[in-house]
């Protein structure tokens, strides 16, 4: 496929996840503090919570497709694109003004998101049979890191606020869904479908959960903005390294493309954190007080 279409899609998968997150962040304002079954529970009763996850998963589904063709490393970073759909819409109708800062970001994003695609070979998305002992390792320290942060994010004196640590921890964990994702379409690929759904499928499924999950925890402790800006600083961040790592996703090999690639992944990483109020959450909670 060629990158240009991927980047469409990715690009529609991001705007689907910010509606999603919007009809999610609603219900998650209206609930007591997340704790547990119970509070795992009241979020799956909730029609509107439901019909979010519904449109979230929808979005998945043409990200997993995209992922046929694009690198980890970089499909996460290519979904800033989808706070510009949802800046510029939320432009026209709710009637937000965009500072110059923002316009600049804007502009970044987008900026970078080509420099991606420029970069991009059109063989780099393929990928060799994968090391079981590197989907280990990753998963491992993945799951070992967001149990520290949550660990030091709890007590009056933790060191790290809780919306910072679940938020965070909501990247680490669906970083390792894209990576599982990615397991298991190259799993398909070399017709390996028995290692590929029974491993893989409950893997990714509890994964991607649980960072909803985390995300919907963090939302209850901090600002819209912040959760969602660290979240996705995170994830980006996780599966760069994780696609380079686990999966061998190569660098491009000459320094023009190189250079094209860390310009792009820095200027749509950066300026996507200036237009974190344009978010799902923070857009949800615009649209809480017109109501």
């Amino acid at each position: 496929m060629n990158i240009w279409i991927a980047i469409a899609l990715i690009t529609l998968t991001a705007t689907s996840w910010e509606v999603g997150v919007v009809m999610q962040k609603k219900v998650a304002d209206k609930l007591p503090l997340i704790k547990g079954l119970k509070g795992i529970l009241a979020l799956i009763r909730s029609p509107l919570w439901m019909a979010g996850l519904v449109i979230t998963g929808i979005g998945w589904g043409v990200y997993v497709y995209a992922l046929n063709f694009t690198p980890i490393s970089i499909a996460r970073a290519i979904t800033a694109s989808g706070y510009v759909i949802l800046a510029l819409l939320s432009t026209i109708f709710l009637k937000h003004r965009l500072k110059a800062v923002e316009w600049i970001a804007v502009l970044a994003v987008t900026s970078g998101v080509v420099l991606i695609g420029l970069s991009e070979r059109h063989d780099s998305a393929l990928v060799p049979r994968l090391k079981l002992s590197k989907l280990i390792i990753s998963g491992s320290i993945s799951i070992v890191l967001s149990f520290l942060l949550v660990l030091f994010s709890r007590g009056d004196n933790s060191k790290i606020k809780p919306a910072v640590a679940f938020a965070a921890v909501s990247g680490i964990l669906s970083g390792v869904g894209d990576l599982l994702t990615k397991a298991l379409l190259v799993e398909i690929q070399f017709k390996s479908y028995f290692i590929g759904f029974l491993a893989f499928a409950p893997l990714i499924i509890i994964f991607y959960l649980a960072g909803f999950f985390a995300l919907s925890r963090s939302y209850q402790h901090g600002t819209a903005v912040s959760s969602v800006v660290i979240s996705d600083f995170t994830v980006r961040i996780s599966t760069a390294a994780l696609g380079i790592y686990a999966l061998g996703e190569a660098l491009p090999p000459d320094t023009l493309h190189l250079i094209l690639r860390i310009a792009g992944f820095v200027l749509a990483l950066s300026a996507s954190v200036l237009l974190g109020r344009f978010s799902g959450e923070e857009v949800a909670g615009k649209m809480k007080k017109n109501s």
